[in-house]
């Protein structure tokens, strides 16, 4: 149970700042202070992680074998659904703290849906 929700805690966070990365690459970093001129090669990398979950999912295959150990591969609807609940998730988390740091903050919510989750995903790694 744990593992599948890290998973899904993964697999949400590689989309979203996948997609951020790609569509946002030079702003994130000159915001964070990281020294990187673009986040671009990190949202492909990111991307093709999920891409490529989606497409092992997407074989037929049902389990993967990694030395000893043995891995239940989800079915592509089930990989899909466990993209779309993070996604949900992370939109309303954003949501509410754009409500509640509204005065405080000059973005507009997709500003600011553009930067929460990046420097909340630096905190976790």
């Amino acid at each position: 149970m744990i593992a599948v929700s890290q998973l899904s805690f993964w697999l949400g966070t590689f989309t979203i700042d996948g997609i951020l990365f790609l569509l946002q690459p030079q702003e994130i970093p000159s915001l964070l202070n990281l020294p990187l001129a673009s986040l671009l090669p990190l949202g492909a990398i990111f991307l093709a992680l999920v891409i490529g979950y989606l497409v092992l999912s997407g074989l037929g295959r049902r389990s993967l074998r990694m030395g000893k150990s043995v891995f239940s591969i989800p079915p592509p609807r089930v990989a899909l659904a466990q993209i779309a609940v993070y996604a949900t998730e992370r939109g309303l988390e954003v949501g509410v703290l754009y409500i509640l740091l509204t005065t405080f903050v000059a973005l507009s919510y997709p500003g600011f849906f553009c930067h929460l989750p990046t420097c909340s995903d630096c905190g976790v790694i």
